[in-house]
């Protein structure tokens, strides 16, 4: 899946928000401003920083998060030959899930073992990016998880106001003398229930 580096992040354009910068969704190809290093040590040392952070979901620590997204496999290592059925899959080549890096105002979004594009294929991402990797603040999968709660709460309260406001608007527009025939018949029904003429069948 190609997202361009930079870009908003988000599957769907109306789901695209701002804040979140895109980075390592390289689809089949290694763009030819990304594709190289002269530092091979910060090379190793970015490597080793992605590698650190833990994508064990039973670690209250994960850093792997939206795994709802479904899982992918590098399309780079399939035009090289490469196959799962043949046995000979690079390691880190199948992508499930995100890591998402706080720094600076901003929310860093790129695939889970994205360290594989850098040490396999060579991309190197921006400086901005770089930067991100060694003083960012990853999200979390408890974090993750409760933002996501919070936001289906907020969701929920949305849900329920407007239909508040859409009962009223229907209660507005009913007849007054429908509104007085109702309050009649319930006044007579509470009447007969009283004397116990009120029959249930």
């Amino acid at each position: 899946m190609y997202i361009e580096d930079g870009s908003s992040y988000g599957y769907f354009e109306r789901k695209k928000k701002r804040g979140l910068y895109s980075w390592g969704w390289l689809g089949d190809t290694v763009p030819e401003d990304k594709l190289g290093w002269t530092d091979a040590e910060l090379k190793q040392k970015v490597i080793e920083r992605l590698n650190s952070f833990s994508g064990n979901t039973a670690d209250e620590n994960c850093c792997r998060v939206d795994l709802y997204c479904g899982f992918d496999t590098c399309a780079l290592c399939s035009k090289q030959g490469y196959s799962i059925l043949e046995g000979n899959w690079p390691d880190r080549a199948c992508f499930c899930g995100s890591l998402r890096l706080e720094h600076n105002s901003k929310v860093y979004v790129s695939p889970w073992n994205v360290q594989h594009y850098i040490e396999a294929h060579d991309y190197k991402p921006s400086d901005e990016v770089i930067d991100a990797i060694f003083n960012g603040r990853p999200q979390t999968w408890a974090e993750r998880d409760k933002i996501a709660l919070e936001k289906a709460h907020e969701e929920i309260m949305k849900d329920l106001k407007r239909e508040r406001e859409e009962e009223k608007r229907r209660e507005a527009a009913r007849p007054q003398w429908l509104k007085d025939y109702e309050k009649e018949s319930a006044a007579k029904i509470k009447e007969l229930r009283k004397n116990k003429a009120f029959v249930r069948m």
